[in-house]
């Protein structure tokens, strides 16, 4: 809607498998779906970002949320996320770790795990409507850990626990009751890897990117 206050945003989190950072992401809304000429390869053309966030992007064991206030013009339709601006506009971080990229290009490229985009209209005060804290109620305990690990909970309730791999697949679904406000997994059967966390309760949803060694 024309002239309404919006909060948007989204949560980042750097691959394992790149060692190089970067320090701009964006969100682009339009009223066509963006085109490009050379999808799927490198690099991708930029785009003129309705919001911008500036800051080194190098957490590889968290999510990092970047979100704002966006007043809309009430044209908007879709919205794209991402690195908006081209090497000449990006400063590149070096992070390390053991990499599997090789060849010159890793050191132009930062590859991201996004999730929970959202856009959620503020009422005549700029609050928004719903719980906006609840994302970081839970604390996850080792991370990275062996498969088994303990979510730190705000109170004693029975929460959801899911687990999905990082091409979307559910490996793990089971409702946990807590006690001492804590809720302790051990019975997942889960490989060396990435893997989304989410947490359910009756406040609200919370992801976290659960590293398995």
């Amino acid at each position: 809607m024309a002239g309404k206050k919006y909060h948007v945003g989204y949560y980042v989190s750097l691959a394992d498998s790149h060692i190089v950072a970067c320090n701009y992401m964006g969100i682009h809304f339009s009223d066509t779906v963006p085109t490009f000429n050379n999808i799927g390869t490198y690099p991708v053309p930029p785009l003129n970002a309705s919001v911008e966030f500036h800051q080194d992007l190098t957490n590889k064991t968290d999510w990092t949320k970047l979100d704002t206030v966006y007043i809309a013009n009430g044209t908007e339709r879709f919205i794209t996320v991402g690195n908006m601006r081209d090497n000449t506009q990006c400063h590149g971080i070096y992070v390390g770790g053991n990499s599997s990229c090789t060849g010159s290009y890793c050191w132009d490229v930062a590859v991201y795990l996004v999730d929970d985009v959202f856009v959620e209209l503020l009422d005549e005060t700029g609050i928004s409507p719903t719980n906006l804290t609840q994302r970081e109620a839970f604390k996850l305990v080792p991370n990275p850990s062996n498969g088994s690990f303990v979510i730190q909970c705000p109170a004693n309730n029975a929460v959801i626990c899911t687990i999905q791999n990082i091409s979307g697949q559910e490996v793990y679904n089971k409702t946990i009751q807590t006690q001492n406000m804590q809720a302790k997994i051990d019975d997942a059967i889960l490989a060396k890897g990435i893997y989304i966390l989410k947490i359910a309760d009756k406040n609200g949803v919370q992801c976290m990117k659960l590293v398995v060694e």
